[in-house]
């Protein structure tokens, strides 16, 4: 896997002859410090469990956009909050 950030622009994931680009979901941005960090670790976890590329890439996307609301890179992300947060993007 080769995971690729496009900071505003998204995140790619290249794995065999796939290449999905999922664009960032960031609504409200306060700091982006970690922003990075916190994609590519949620990304990379859910690809070493066998996620769909695109999923995953999806919701470490949406850590990401959540990483971006906090100032100072104060507080770790919290399931719960991930999980409204994708719901309603998709709803």
């Amino acid at each position: 896997y080769l995971i690729q950030t496009h900071g505003a622009g998204g995140v790619t994931v290249r794995h065999g002859d796939s290449s999905p680009t999922v664009p960032s979901v960031a609504i409200e941005i306060i700091d982006t410090v970690g922003c990075g960090d916190t994609l590519m670790v949620l990304t990379a976890a859910l690809l070493a469990r066998g996620i769909d590329d695109e999923v995953a890439a999806f919701l470490g996307s949406c850590a990401a956009a959540l990483h971006a609301r906090v100032k100072w890179n104060s507080r770790g992300l919290n399931p719960i909050e991930l999980r409204n947060f994708v719901r309603r993007l998709l709803a």
